[in-house]
């Protein structure tokens, strides 16, 4: 294959958009890179271990040749009878999307690499490959999907997960509608009546609210808005984390009411964190511009800009990476130098697990993004790549120190 096209393809494999055509193709681009050298039957654990990781290491140095070096921003340990001593001190990675494509496509050629030489001889091999596929910690635990309860204002509660599209209700003349994109509001009702939408954890949500305002709900998340903006201003709350794109109009302003914080919108998209499980309610914007307010104080941001607010009333203001912040909408899970605790509190909430911690929570940062599609067993080999110790029992999932 061209390079262009390696590229593309491995790209698309770290989105989860690839075709049963192109995983092959990658198989066999995997099978030229001559990394199926080393016969690992005969290795033991603590050996079996580090052969992994330099098959890791092999596999990135190939895709640093393809891509060239001056282009790649991650970083990995290269001398691997160093890992203890690195491991001993504070250390976190850097991974570009081309190291997690990497290590994405390990995941997937590693099975193959396996299969290969610990079960050729075998006459039913593709069965004995399945089953230990299958016993892999974590392997029956899905990624997160679309699926959320609305609540109506009369006290009924619909399960939206199941619901064929069409009509899903009336209420008051207007009718709600579930589509490809989620929920759409039709109508104009007359009277000031409230929906809510709840997401729980390993689900998300996308709605379009009654002036067209399109909104996104990330895992435990709510919102609670009318079915018809009919005040002199348009005001909805939520919980957890959303993105908006308001449907921008000067004579009846967006807002956006989050415990304290109240967001205005002045024609905008904007993304705001608001678990109660963080430390403040974070606001990014991406375009337009909003008003922050809290207590007395108040901010306008320009795009890239996030202003953060808690108890204290008090305003902070930095510049961020916007693609980072809204990652999860785009359906890619991104740790921006985050410490280990704030990694595992995006994975416990979108693949419905329990995180706790064996002693001391490790003091780690990361730094790259994943697919969102990717199931538990897959994110936990990223972690022992890293050196992250853990055990997990059903949906309890323990990080060891």
């Amino acid at each position: 294959m061209e390079q262009e096209e390696i590229e593309d393809i491995i790209e698309r494999y770290f989105k989860g958009l690839t075709s049963e055509e192109e995983d092959q193709k990658l198989s066999l681009w995997y099978e030229e890179m001559n990394l199926r050298g080393k016969d690992d039957s005969g290795l033991r654990d603590e050996d079996f271990q580090t052969w992994k990781k330099q098959m890791l290491l092999k596999l990135i140095k190939q895709a640093r040749a393809l891509k060239g070096q001056n282009h790649l921003n991650f970083t990995v340990q290269e001398n691997v009878e160093n890992d203890k001593k690195q491991n001993a001190a504070e250390k976190g990675f850097s991974w570009n999307r081309w190291g997690w494509a990497a290590a994405i496509l390990i995941l997937f050629c590693f099975s193959i690499m396996v299969y290969r030489l610990q079960f050729q001889k075998s006459a039913n091999k593709q069965q004995v490959a399945k089953e230990e596929m299958q016993g892999l910690p974590g392997q029956n635990i899905a990624a997160g999907h679309n699926g959320a309860i609305l609540h109506l204002s009369n006290g009924q509660v619909i399960l939206l997960d199941s619901l064929q599209n069409g009509v899903v209700t009336e209420q008051n003349g207007v009718k709600i509608l579930k589509d490809k994109n989620g929920l759409v509001y039709v109508g104009q009702a007359k009277e000031t009546l409230y929906n809510d939408i709840t997401t729980s954890r390993g689900q998300q949500w996308s709605l379009t609210l009654p002036d067209g305002t399109k909104v996104w709900l990330n895992a435990v998340s709510s919102i609670h808005y009318p079915l018809a903006f009919n005040g002199k201003d348009r005001i909805v709350s939520i919980k957890g984390e959303a993105y908006f794109e308001v449907v921008h109009n000067e004579s009846q302003p967006f807002k956006v009411q989050v415990g304290n914080t109240m967001i205005e919108d002045i024609g905008t998209e904007f993304n705001i964190n608001a678990y109660d499980d963080e430390a403040s309610i974070k606001t990014t914007l991406l375009n337009g511009s909003v008003k922050v307010s809290a207590g007395s104080g108040s901010h306008v941001l320009i795009p890239g800009e996030q202003a953060e607010t808690d108890n204290s009333h008090i305003i902070k203001i930095s510049k961020v990476n916007t693609e980072n912040v809204t990652g999860w909408v785009n359906g890619e899970m991104i740790f921006d130098n985050e410490m280990l605790e704030e990694v595992m509190k995006k994975v416990s909430r979108w693949y419905d697990i329990d995180v706790t911690y064996s002693g001391k929570i490790p003091n780690r940062k990361f730094t790259g993004s994943i697919s969102r599609k990717l199931n538990l067993s897959e994110f936990l080999k990223l972690l022992e790549f890293e050196n992250v110790d853990y055990k997990i029992q059903g949906k309890q999932l323990t990080i060891l120190p």
